[in-house]
């Protein structure tokens, strides 16, 4: 399951979610939070588009500009399409 929430001054404006297809599912744990992203800004490309964007992630791993696979080059690509600032945070839940 893919999950995430746009806000905008600490309020919620967008969600999105869904299930993985069968080939996603054996995606690495990286590449499965790199796609939550990438299907998030793709599908709420234009309400952030312009905007600043600051993605917060539990997920250490993404911070880290190492290109494994193709796949994850060409999300990386979007991200920096959109100008998104992904940032570490060491525990989602309390902040």
């Amino acid at each position: 399951q893919l999950g995430a929430c746009i806000s905008q001054d600490g309020k919620p404006i967008a969600f999105y979610s869904r299930k993985l297809n069968d080939a996603q599912t054996r995606y690495a744990t990286t590449e499965r939070e790199l796609l939550s992203i990438v299907e998030t800004l793709k599908e709420h490309r234009n309400i952030l588009l312009g905007h600043e964007i600051e993605v917060h992630t539990d997920h250490k791993n993404l911070v880290c500009k190492h290109f494994n696979t193709e796949r994850v080059m060409r999300w990386r690509l979007l991200l920096e399409e959109f100008g998104a600032k992904v940032l570490y945070i060491k525990d989602l839940t309390t902040s």
